[in-house]
């Protein structure tokens, strides 16, 4: 018998709408592969997508009623992308939860405050005001409360207790054991005692606001999430000019095939990936490779989509199209690697597992036991207090508020700092970091070429840098801006050029005061006659310091060499030194040359360099270091880092970014440059650090609070633990995680060694 695998007889994608986390998407992919003649499928929770391969006896529409049996939504795509109409699905739905969340806090509010006011307020213990807590809290918990009850029969039914199985345990114990109070208090009376019976209404009604204020925060964090594709997708052109008998002619480019001529007119962008057939021109690749100097393209070269063209007319052969190019294999990459990134587990979801059925069965054993053998006549009627006792106190508020809060006050305070921060799982990978990537254009660097250096043969720099300046005044190239900026620094006039000509991929002539004048490349001068020698100690130097070189001339002599830059920030090396101090290893990670990169890397004092990657090998190297079990951060600011932002274990992005990098990232460095990296590392820090404390405190009530709520202590102190007072309880470790996250706005950052520029 054969060991190799089925291959799927068919494969179909469905949209899944109502997924809150990755433990939703890896349940439904359980129910999914355990349905019968299902060979495989996979469900990512970035694009809200299923794709399924299945074999005879199954179709799409048992499919998609199995997700809904999972407690899903799988709306019909009708010949559109699953991923567009999953979408517009979650859209709707964000809608209708913001509408939840405010009509939950306006119905909690009034409860909160009667339930509060106990002794203070006669109205808040009558029968009236009693009976208006019960109205609005039973709207709060089965109207706007209904979908954690829903999520909550699907995970049991499924095995996979989850945070919904918590707020719908606590928050049905408290309001049923309540409204039974209100209705027949008489169950409640012992020992011929008729005092009113404590109600815990607003324990229920708040629970389910709250954490409906944090799913309504999480909704809007995924939803920016999918704004990396939406943007990238932005970037193909709708259409192109294509030439077909003998005329050109704009069509839109989903109509183009593979073979068909497209004219690229000057300062257009590029609509497909193909090969130059005819004419030259400068490429502004900048969107791909994150380098700013335009790149020169002729006959027998490639463009790609969402390139921009320069001064020339380019005609091109289509070699791709929509997925097939290489923006289209960027996009890809970052949905898959957004879908692959399990976000950090959260430890409440983990201990639901088996915290849930142990709080149900201490809630049953200590009513069992009670009637057993309570005081007689008064055993289930003790039973049924000490276990609504154990429910109440075990109600997950604190447990629910614990990540919330804390992250709350923390992307509050990081704000104020300039740390945009997406996601509660990016704090706490921050936290954990000990590998940081960085890209070098515009990252560790400036992101524009200056003038670093200037040799003149004769010794005149003034006169080299005045004749170059001149002639680059009638340009627009970065080049030329740097050459500007370094004679407008130096307080020189520049001579007005006349007859000046631009030599693609070379340089520029003209004249000044008369006279030609060339700034160009070395090997256009010596093509020109211009000879100058190479061995020259000047101009050995600025190669070895992997400057790129400019050759000025005037009137066919050579006056020296320019070297310029793409300078390293101002606190890069600050940051750098911290980070080796701290013991997190900097890896610079670029797509420019190997002798430029590695040169900047040794300035920078970076001992791990990968050079002249493109974007989805950038990904894989990402890859490849997480595979090693190392938490990487990566650093960046361009489209080309999109792919390895979304593949890192956390994504930084500087203020300058492009749209799709801050959309594919998860953190966005909005003041301090590349030195606010250190900063954000110390905010994870400390937001761990109140987490894992706020869990600590939500679980010691609970492991002190128990015994008592159960009346395990009974037989030797006679202590028994009221609903009122496990309600208490339950309140105060509310209190305290909220006042431990509170903490975060004072937090000094600069205790975890933000560097000092």
């Amino acid at each position: 018998m054969s060991d190799a695998p089925v291959t799927p007889a068919q494969t179909v994608t469905l949209p899944v709408v109502g997924m809150t986390c990755a433990n939703c998407a890896g349940r439904l992919e359980r129910v999914l592969r355990a349905t019968p003649g299902v060979d495989a499928a996979s469900v990512n929770f970035a694009t809200h997508t299923a794709q399924v391969g299945f074999g005879a006896g199954v179709d799409a529409e048992a499919l998609r009623a199995r997700i809904v049996e999972a407690g899903f939504e799988s709306p019909r795509a009708e010949g559109a992308k699953a991923s567009e109409v999953a979408e517009i699905a979650e859209i709707k739905a964000f809608r209708v939860l913001q509408w939840r969340t405010a009509a939950a806090a306006a119905l909690a509010l009034p409860v909160v405050i009667l339930g509060m006011s106990h002794g203070l307020s006669a109205w808040a213990e009558s029968a009236p005001g009693r009976w208006f807590a019960m109205a609005l809290t039973t709207a709060v918990v089965f109207g706007a409360g209904w979908p954690f009850y829903a999520g909550a029969w699907a995970s049991l039914r499924h095995r996979s207790p989850d945070m919904n199985t918590l707020v719908a345990l606590g928050t049905f114990a408290a309001w049923s054991v309540s409204t039974a109070a209100l209705v027949w208090p008489m169950a409640f009376h012992r020992h011929g005692h008729h005092g009113q019976v404590p109600v815990y209404f607003e324990a229920a009604a708040s629970v389910i606001a709250l954490v409906l204020v944090g799913r309504t925060l999480e909704a809007r964090a995924r939803h920016k999430m999918g704004e990396a594709l939406r943007a990238l997708g932005r970037l193909r052109p709708a259409t192109a000019w294509v030439l077909r008998d003998g005329a050109p002619r704009e069509v839109e480019v989903a109509l183009l095939v593979r073979g068909d001529r497209v004219r690229v007119l000057p300062g257009a962008a590029v609509p497909v990936d193909g090969r130059v057939l005819e004419g030259r021109s400068e490429v502004n690749q900048s969107m791909l490779t994150g380098e700013s100097e335009p790149v020169l393209r002729g006959p027998g070269d490639r463009v790609y989509t969402g390139t921009t063209n320069g001064t020339g007319a380019l005609e091109v052969e289509v070699t791709g199209l929509g997925e097939e190019t290489l923006l289209g294999s960027i996009v890809n990459a970052v949905a898959e690697a957004q879908g692959d990134k399990a976000p950090v587990a959260a430890l409440a979801d983990r201990v639901s597992r088996w915290f849930v059925p142990a709080v149900l069965g201490v809630a049953l054993v200590t009513f069992a036991a009670w009637w057993l053998w309570g005081p007689a006549g008064e055993g289930a009627a003790m039973g049924l207090q000490n276990a609504v006792a154990v429910l109440v106190l075990a109600c997950p508020c604190a447990l629910g508020l614990a990540t919330p809060t804390a992250i709350f006050v923390a992307t509050g305070r990081g704000a104020r700092e300039g740390i945009l921060v997406r996601s509660g799982a990016a704090l706490e990978t921050l936290a954990r970091v000990d590998t940081v990537v960085f890209d070098k254009t515009g990252t560790l660097t400036l992101g524009a070429p200056s003038v670093v250096s200037l040799a003149a043969l004769d010794g005149d720099e003034a006169t080299l840098l005045t004749a170059a300046a001149s002639l680059e005044s009638a340009s627009e190239h970065p080049l030329a801006q740097a050459v500007l900026l370094r004679a407008q620094r130096a307080g020189l006039v520049c001579a007005a050029p006349t007859e000046v000509q631009a030599v693609v991929g070379a340089g520029l002539r003209g004249r000044v005061a008369g006279v030609e004048v060339r700034v160009g490349t070395a090997q256009w001068m010596l093509d020109e006659g211009l000879a100058f020698d190479l061995e020259d100690p000047r101009w050995r130097a600025l190669m070895a310091r992997a400057e790129t070189p400019l050759v000025v001339a005037r009137d066919r002599k050579v006056l020296g060499f320019m070297g310029l830059r793409d300078t390293p920030r101002p606190e890069a090396k600050a940051l750098i030194g911290w980070l080796r101090a701290q013991k997190i290893r900097p890896v610079l990670l670029s797509g420019d040359r190997r002798h430029v990169a590695e040169a900047l890397a040794a300035e920078l004092g970076i001992d791990a360099v990968w050079a002249e990657t493109r974007p989805t090998e950038k990904a894989a190297v990402i890859r490849s270091l997480r595979a090693e079990g190392r938490v990487v951060a990566m650093v960046g600011d361009g489209i080309n880092d999109a792919p390895a932002l979304a593949a890192a274990s956390v994504g930084l992005v500087v203020a300058e970014a492009s749209d799709v990098a801050l959309a594919a990232a998860e953190v966005t460095l909005l003041r301090g440059g590349v030195g606010a990296v250190a900063s954000a590392l110390g905010l994870g820090r400390a937001t761990l650090a109140t987490i894992r404390q706020n869990l600590f405190w939500a679980f010691v009530y609970n492991v002190v609070g128990l015994p008592l709520a159960s009346g395990l202590l009974y037989p030797l102190t006679g202590w028994l633990l009221s609903p009122m007072v496990a309600s208490a309880a339950m309140s105060l470790s509310s209190v305290s995680v909220v006042s431990n996250s509170l903490r975060l706005r004072r937090a000094a950052l600069a205790q975890y060694g933000a560097p000092q520029a």
